[in-house]
């Protein structure tokens, strides 16, 4: 089975973005972001987070920034999956793992 393209992504209501996180879990602008940065490789882009270029895919960034998706100034929307959103959760719920 191939993986589902951006399009089907950006329209699944199961990916989250960083700001969808940060609030859905109460937090400051910027928490979600940095638990990803600090879980590194552990997070495989294409199989735990998508990433929508506004320079490549700018059609479909469009659609993510207006649906309010995304945090102003955004330049790359990415998309996080389940497994992505709980690890993510988990990082912030216990920063020193």
């Amino acid at each position: 089975m191939s993986p589902p393209d951006l399009v089907t992504i950006v329209h699944d209501p199961s990916h989250a973005s960083f700001r969808e996180l940060d609030e859905r879990l109460g937090l400051p602008k910027g928490s979600a972001f940095r638990a990803f940065k600090a879980l590194g490789a552990r997070l495989v882009e294409g199989r735990d987070f998508h990433c929508c270029d506004s320079r490549v895919d700018e059609l479909l960034f469009q659609v993510l920034y207006d649906s309010g998706r995304l945090y102003p100034g955004t330049v790359n929307g990415v998309l996080l999956g389940a497994d992505a959103q709980a690890a993510i959760a988990a990082r912030l719920a216990s920063p020193e793992a």
